[in-house]
């Protein structure tokens, strides 16, 4: 699954439109449309801050996530984690494209569901579901 890719840089026009996913916790996912792209954010309740987690690009039907390998990567088991609730409920993407300072890769959203191992990380009193993605899955498809 090799492919050249080059970047493109996303013009952010006024939002056309704001959705929020809310639990039962008061924890929030946030998706604010742009025309072309969405950015996804998670507000979790005790926190004062949005974590940005992610751009949809509509057109390619990719979800664009950075990751820093020495703050995102859990070491022990070389793997990267990712929230399932978006990837198990996208309609808007079927692509993960996965950029660290090392490699860039492009999975299938359902291979992340399919070989991701599940762990429940605790926030803000409720336990968030987490596919965890092994570098070794990932470098099947990695584009660069």
């Amino acid at each position: 699954m090799n492919r050249t890719r080059t970047k493109t840089k996303l013009k952010v026009n006024a939002p056309t439109n704001v959705y929020t996913i809310r639990d039962e916790e008061g924890n929030k996912i946030v998706s604010t449309h742009h025309g072309t792209f969405a950015t996804i954010r998670l507000k979790l309740q005790e926190e004062n801050f949005h974590r940005e987690l992610g751009t949809i690009r509509f057109a390619e039907r990719e979800f664009h996530v950075k990751r820093i390998r020495t703050k995102h990567l859990m070491w022990n088991t070389k793997q990267y984690g990712f929230n399932h609730y978006i990837l198990d409920n996208a309609k808007t993407f079927d692509f993960v494209v996965i950029e660290d300072e090392v490699e860039t890769f492009r999975i299938p959203r359902e291979v992340m569901l399919e070989k991701g191992k599940f762990m429940h990380f605790k926030n803000s009193g409720g336990f968030e579901l987490q596919p965890f993605v092994s570098l070794d899955t990932l470098a099947q498809c990695k584009i660069r």
